[in-house]
């Protein structure tokens, strides 16, 4: 069954610097698309991506999975770290469970944006910290980009 006017589709020229560079980076788009995406913008927005062959079946598919709910979000994610031995790890959206979540650790991570002044002025001090207590094999200190990575348990609702 197809409900038609229950979704609205926009069409979004990524080359374009002020709409589509905010879009692509919101969305975590990269490369030449196109692309089809959902967005559930509620309390817990939520971000979906289409993958494989765009065709008009995959996209009906696609709509119908989102109406119903079954689609799995999508979060943000840079490269994991081929390695992560300083002192403050890094952490990314999709090593965040490995390390955030490791029950075995008490974990101090910092969810910072780079051009954050605030962010920048504690790097050393923070650096500092994880440089002071690494001895301590139960505690991590670490760090996430908050604007390139994204997880379900790392709700940022504002980098300043």
């Amino acid at each position: 069954m197809w409900v038609y006017g229950m979704l609205i589709f926009v069409y979004v020229e990524m080359d374009n610097e002020d709409i589509g560079k905010p879009v692509s980076d919101y969305f975590g788009v990269i490369g030449n698309g196109p692309n089809v995406l959902g967005y559930s913008g509620n309390e817990d927005a939520k971000k979906f991506m289409l993958d494989g062959e765009l065709t008009v079946d995959s996209i009906k598919a696609f709509a119908q999975g989102f109406l119903e709910d079954k689609l799995k979000p999508f979060y943000k994610s840079d490269p994991i770290p081929e390695t992560n031995e300083e002192d403050v790890k890094i952490v990314v959206g999709n090593n965040f469970d490995e390390i955030v979540l490791d029950e075995s650790k008490d974990v101090l991570l910092e969810i910072y944006a780079p051009w954050c002044g605030h962010c920048q002025a504690l790097e050393p001090t923070y650096t500092k910290l994880a440089k002071h207590l690494r001895s301590i094999d139960s505690l991590v200190i670490a760090k996430m980009d908050g604007t390139t990575n994204e997880h379900p348990r790392a709700k940022v609702c504002f980098l300043t």
